[in-house]
């Protein structure tokens, strides 16, 4: 390994960190956006004119679909890890084929030079 593949190495982790830590502050931004207008809709709800049953319906309503709203968060994230996790595995892998490559080529070389 010469020092442009470790190099190249070296960036690549940093970028799938500055991925990582990208999607826990989207993950972390959607939570409190999301959380955010659940708060402004009850509270506009709440001091809304309407009867008690309504104001229950309302507020069942913007609860579920701010559940929904969270949950559909939470897999678009889990989703966005899951490719980041399989891309550093696929990198493992070549990483570990291009080791095994080098080391035949090294063993080959050895090999030969003692026929000599």
């Amino acid at each position: 390994m010469n020092l442009k593949d470790l190099q190249a190495m070296i960036n690549k982790e940093r970028r799938k960190k500055d991925r990582a830590i990208a999607m826990r502050k989207f993950a972390a931004g959607m939570g409190i956006l999301t959380g955010g207008i659940a708060l402004g809709v009850v509270t506009g709800i709440m001091i809304a004119p309407k009867s008690g049953k309504e104001t229950r319906e309302d507020v069942k309503k913007v609860a579920a679909n701010a559940a929904h709203g969270i949950k559909d968060a939470v897999h678009k994230g889990a989703e966005t890890v899951k490719a980041s996790f399989a891309d550093a595995a696929n990198d493992v892998k070549d990483a570990a084929k291009d080791a095994q490559s080098r080391a035949e080529n090294v063993s080959d070389s050895l090999h030969n030079g003692n026929k000599q």
